[in-house]
């Protein structure tokens, strides 16, 4: 795994700031991430909720073929 120490692809020798700045990105980046996470979970909750109430079939039980002889 030399290639990330020496050569072209070599990763940039950075000093104590840029690193500590690195990390203050990813950081916002990471609950950035996480908060639209979520609020898509909590949107899809929400939808599943609206079609369960409107009797909307799941879409996992679309298209289930019910024997109806009995």
């Amino acid at each position: 795994m030399a290639h990330h120490c020496e050569g072209e692809f070599a990763y940039p020798i950075l000093t104590r700031e840029e690193q500590n700045a690195i990390r203050v990105i990813a950081e916002s980046i990471y609950d950035s991430v996480q908060l639209e996470i979520r609020k898509g979970l909590k949107l899809y909750q929400k939808l599943d909720q609206a079609f369960v109430k409107e009797g909307v079939s799941h879409p996992m039980q679309r298209g289930k073929v019910t024997d109806k002889s009995g």
